[in-house]
């Protein structure tokens, strides 16, 4: 009987060793997702005020046409 509660007791200790790291594993997803997820609302955000997309539209347009490329594109570097 006593060897029996003792594999019992090894079973649960490792088991319960086991669901904390699965539990804690889970919980680092969660924060990594948290945290990428906003640092690309941010880059989003600057890309949005900084209005980079209308002005790559436009140079890949000259590009297209064959213009002369120049900065009147809007692809310098604005300070926001």
């Amino acid at each position: 009987m006593e060897f029996w509660l003792t594999i019992l007791g090894a079973i649960l200790a490792i088991g319960g060793g086991f669901l904390a790291k699965a539990i804690e594993r889970r919980q680092d997803r969660k924060s990594l997702r948290a945290a990428l997820r906003a640092e690309i609302q941010a880059i989003l955000a600057i890309v949005e005020r900084r209005e980079y997309l209308p002005g790559l539209s436009r140079f890949v347009e000259a590009i297209r046409v064959g213009s002369p490329i120049s900065s009147r594109y809007g692809l310098e570097r604005t300070t926001t």
